[in-house]
């Protein structure tokens, strides 16, 4: 019998608990709603039409300005805005050699000099051809454009001695961001 009085306690305390939290419940979603509702009717008979009088304050604003503004001088402005963007695209899509050319003045070996620089930006393909003082001063060179972060990989693709001295071409891949 303890057991039975035990478990209808039980069910007696879950019902008091149980009869006060449905009304808590709804009392929080009722508020809860409440303050959603004022908020959004605030938003639509309050800050709505304050937002649209600003809105046709602007606007007319904007028209006086443009009223005061002859036509000529708007064409004019239209066209050196136009000449602006132009120049902007010409610019973004054009190449900066300094970094090419600093690259270049600080990696060449003092003993090896460069008759022919080619340079192809589209591949950013380098191809050096020069004559160095011997074969470990080019050998060298190599060494300086192997260390080099700028060069991707490199090719001596010709070297030959000539008149006591080496001539020698050299294909170098350049990074991208040379080019920027």
């Amino acid at each position: 019998m303890t057991e039975f009085n035990n478990s209808n306690n039980m069910m007696v305390a879950a019902d008091k608990l149980g009869v006060g939290l449905p009304w808590k419940v709804f009392i929080f979603s009722f508020i809860l709603f409440g303050t959603v509702l004022g908020s959004y009717l605030g938003l639509i008979f309050g800050y709505k039409p304050f937002l649209n009088s600003r809105i046709e304050s602007v606007q007319s604003q904007i028209d006086e300005l443009a009223r005061s503004v002859s036509v000529e001088e708007q064409s004019e402005l239209l066209r050196f805005y136009s000449q602006i963007v132009n120049m902007k695209t010409l610019l973004d899509g054009h190449i900066s050699l300094n970094k090419f050319f600093s690259f270049l003045e600080n990696r060449a070996n003092r003993q090896v000099s460069y008759d022919i620089a080619f340079l192809n930006s589209s591949n950013r393909e380098l191809i050096l051809e020069g004559v160095a003082a011997s074969y470990p001063i080019l050998s060298e060179q190599l060494q300086a454009l192997h260390q080099a972060p700028e060069v991707e990989r490199y090719t001596l693709s010709q070297s030959q001695v000539a008149e006591g001295r080496v001539r020698f071409r050299i294909v170098a891949n350049l990074v991208p961001i040379l080019f920027k």
